[in-house]
């Protein structure tokens, strides 16, 4: 299980407010699977105000500049590896942003760190030399862009990724359904 401490409000970690947690079930099986920090009214409006003023900059960004940032998370990508971030609304942990190639409007994937099945502490493991995943649990190997898992459609639109997360895309090919990567 996870503990996440604290709200992230301005790019930073804060208290929350109230001091309590919340746990975060599995719909499918009620297991706990993460404790947050619950955000009281305060914790949102501020929340809710920071966003809207940082939206206000963004929506002023050029799609040029919008550009050069979506070409920077491909190079840290590139670089570093996919990243990987929770989704707690969705109830499903360590989901990944993948990039392969070098055009940085095509090649995006998203997909379950987990494959299905397995338990939780069964994550795929990036293995950087080989531009592929490897279950740590059983050995199984798979391709960089997720091939196999729960996928998720990735759209790029001046400079602005998208991941839907209302439910798996195709499973038999993660990301935008293409089988093999684009270079």
């Amino acid at each position: 299980m996870t503990l996440y401490e604290g709200l992230a409000i301005d790019g930073q970690r804060i208290d929350a407010g109230g001091g309590e947690i919340t746990s975060i079930c599995n719909p499918a099986t009620g297991d706990v699977i993460a404790e947050v920090a619950s955000a009281t009214a305060n914790d949102i409006d501020q929340a809710v105000s920071v966003a809207a003023d940082r939206f206000q900059s963004w929506r002023r960004t050029s799609p040029r500049e919008r550009g050069e940032v979506l070409r920077r998370i491909a190079d840290l990508i590139r670089r570093d590896g996919p990243i990987r971030y929770a989704d707690l609304i969705g109830g499903r942990q360590n989901i990944i942003l993948q990039h392969i190639g070098e055009d940085d409007d095509a090649g995006w994937y998203a997909f379950d760190l987990i494959r299905p099945g397995q338990p939780d502490e069964c994550q795929l493991e990036w293995i950087a030399d080989d531009l592929l995943f490897r279950d740590p649990c059983d050995g199984t190997e798979l391709p960089g862009i997720g091939t196999g898992q729960p996928g998720y459609p990735v759209e790029i639109e001046n400079g602005r990724i998208s991941i839907d997360f209302r439910g798996p895309a195709d499973v038999g090919a993660a990301g935008d359904g293409a089988d093999e990567p684009r270079e």
